[in-house]
């Protein structure tokens, strides 16, 4: 790692290049100056990776260099060399992006290379994750195919159009991937793992397609992929899926598909991959469970907690054979509890890393319990608010209307009802207007403005605003969805 010193003193500057050369030979100085501004001239045509910066020098000092280093050499790591007395200063230094900073009075070699080793670290694993990100590329033109049902073999030119060129041998295998392992991923690849690329698939999974540089039977090569998927699968917050190995490029898609199914069946059942016998989600069962995941979060946004549990409890025994991928089924039931922000992100990280489906129902039944202790029973006055405003939310209801109606004062009021139903008044009228929107979709053919309209929400672009925050799709788009069509929009 070559580095940089700048100190406007000659003997600091001579002890630190002495306990530099004391770290090791992996540590080399590339230049030592005593003004800020010759450090930027080095750095025009030389080359450093770290750069060690006093703070107080004449001329430009630590932070102008430090700002324009930032600017002009983003990569460059800088540590910031300060006496106790001019700490501030190097707060400032570490807000605008500094990575670290040592005191000058306890500088000696053992000091410096626990801090160069830091440094050298955070740089090997900075360059980890680039790589890494980089086979995370490419991915869309994967996805579209494996999301095509009418493509069953991939052109081999259109995969080099892509970068995308397989092995003479090669698998595929799909993995659950997140900061454990992507940090570790690189490091626990093997040997005979030739040219792997990693492209993401859907929220949260990625496939990783390796070529095969064994020589052997294929019993031998599928037992050497088998131990990799185990070791993935330590390294992995989730179910790991593979498929057989492959030779001809264009049957990438029925690589890609089995490694799926794998990771599906895993995920049910914990039954091993039989190679074959690959289906399709069924779409009728699909538009079924995207009404019952508006149903479920219809009944969140009413606080109606029985109708809420019959529509997870539905989903949940309609797809306990397996009939849906996991990561449908992970999408529809995270879509019902995010529509609680409140609760939302305390709850789903869990349920989109669970690695079977006893795990994701224990994530979803503590969901659902917590939920249930969010539903209390209300006091009187605030019950004959929710009434009132069930009967009149179609209206220009506001919350000194509801509040003269159940002869409580406005401020008093709105405390009380925020308090005892957990949003306040307009965030709750706003959520009812939405839920009986969704229920217009479903069960009518009216137009958007006009259902708008008959919710109480006249203004038909602020409607389509708030109802694609609330549920992520605009109202076109979940009437499509409701009946199995595709928007051509």
């Amino acid at each position: 790692m070559k580095i940089l010193i700048v100190d406007d003193e000659a003997p600091i500057r001579e002890y630190i290049s002495y306990c530099i050369q004391e770290a090791g030979p992996e540590f080399e100085l590339a230049g030592c100056f005593a003004r800020a501004d010759k450090v930027l001239e080095y750095l025009r045509d030389g080359e450093a990776e770290l750069l060690l910066c006093d703070i107080t020098m004449p001329g430009m000092d630590g932070l102008e260099l430090l700002s324009e280093v930032r600017k002009r050499h983003p990569r460059l790591e800088t540590v910031v060399l300060t006496c106790h007395d001019d700490f501030h200063y190097a707060r400032t230094a570490l807000k605008g992006g500094c990575a670290d900073y040592v005191l000058k009075s306890e500088l000696d070699p053992v000091t410096m290379k626990q801090l160069l080793m830091k440094v050298a670290d955070r740089k090997r694993q900075a360059e980890m994750d680039g790589r890494i990100i980089g086979y995370i590329g490419a991915a869309q033109f994967l996805r579209e195919i494996i999301a095509d049902k009418g493509i069953t073999r991939v052109d081999p030119e259109d995969l080099k159009l892509h970068g995308i060129q397989p092995e003479s041998q090669y698998f595929a295998i799909v993995f659950q991937y997140g900061n454990k392992l992507l940090n570790r991923l690189e490091l626990n690849l093997p040997p005979w793992l030739s040219h792997p690329a990693v492209f993401t698939l859907d929220r949260g999974r990625a496939v990783l397609l390796g070529g095969v540089s064994l020589s052997g039977g294929e019993s031998e090569i599928s037992k050497q992929v088998q131990a990799f998927k185990g070791n993935l699968e330590r390294l992995s917050d989730g179910t790991v899926g593979v498929s057989g190995l492959h030779h001809d490029p264009s049957a990438l898609k029925q690589a890609f598909l089995e490694a799926i199914a794998d990771a599906d069946r895993r995920f049910y059942d914990g039954t091993t991959f039989m190679r074959g016998n690959l289906r399709w989600d069924p779409d009728s069962l699909r538009q079924d469970l995207l009404s019952l995941r508006n149903a479920a979060i219809t009944a969140v946004g009413e606080r109606n907690y029985p109708v809420y549990a019959d529509a997870v409890k539905d989903i949940l025994a309609r797809v306990r054979g397996g009939q849906v991928g996991a990561s449908f089924l992970k999408e529809l039931l995270l879509d019902i509890v995010r529509s609680t922000p409140e609760m939302g992100e305390d709850f789903s990280g869990n349920i989109e890393k669970a690695a079977t489906m006893d795990g994701l129902c224990k994530e979803l039944n503590r969901f659902s319990g917590a939920l249930m202790e969010r539903m209390p029973r209300y006091s009187e006055n605030i019950s004959a608010a929710l009434e009132h405003i069930r009967a009149h939310y179609a209206e220009d209801l506001s919350l000194q209307d509801v509040a003269g109606a159940v002869y409580l004062n406005n401020e008093y009021f709105s405390r009380r009802f925020k308090k005892e139903v957990g949003v306040n008044f307009s965030e709750y009228l706003l959520r009812l207007r939405l839920s009986q929107a969704v229920k217009l979709l479903q069960n009518t053919n009216l137009r958007v403005g006009t259902i708008a309209d008959q919710v109480g929400i006249p203004n038909v672009s602020y409607f389509s605003l708030v109802f694609k925050k609330q549920y992520g799709v605009t109202p076109n788009e979940m009437r499509y969805q409701m009946k199995g069509e595709k928007s051509t929009k």
